[in-house]
């Protein structure tokens, strides 16, 4: 048993010591000027805190943030009439199936007016993001919209990384 308790703890030590050298390994890498480091939130208020706070955590490192993505930002609003245009919808529509497209468009005029909240709701979130990160220079904010797929191939990399060339926002 002793024997077997030895082999172990010479085992476990060499285990030790091999993870210290990856630790160093990966810190000298995370300080290396061929290093960037990019920040990646989505415009929610908790996410922000959350990014912020790692983004300090990391100053205190000595780790500097290159760029800050804000991903799966809420797209602007595509055209929607006004409306005015509708006419009254407060009466009952359900057995007039001329009216189906004023029913369906003052659908989606409500889910524009939900949609403009939640927009607002994340600017208001990406300028705590700002406030947050006033005070460390040179840091681009990039904003993506929402994707209607996954990020899931080579090409999809190589089309945001395109977008991203131009969405630099401050």
């Amino acid at each position: 048993l002793k024997r077997e308790v030895s082999e172990f703890a010479e085992m476990f030590g060499g285990l030790v010591a091999g993870l210290e050298g990856r630790a160093r390994d990966i810190d000298a890498l995370l300080r290396s000027d061929e290093t960037a480091f990019v920040l990646v939130t989505r415009p929610r208020s908790h996410d922000i805190a959350d990014a912020l706070a790692f983004q300090a955590s990391l100053a205190r490192m000595g780790i500097q943030v290159t760029a800050v993505l804000v991903n799966r930002v809420t797209p602007p609003a595509r055209h929607v009439p006004p409306a005015d245009h509708l006419g009254d919808l407060s009466g009952d529509l359900s057995g007039d199936p001329a009216a189906l497209p004023v029913r369906l468009l003052a659908a989606v005029l409500r889910m524009e007016e939900d949609m403009d909240a939640l927009r607002s709701l994340e600017a208001d979130a990406v300028a705590l993001l700002r406030e947050g990160l006033a005070d460390v220079r040179n840091v681009p904010i990039f904003e993506l919209a929402a994707r209607d797929i996954d990020i899931a191939s080579l090409d999809d990399i190589a089309e945001l990384a395109g977008e991203l060339r131009g969405a630099a926002v401050g």
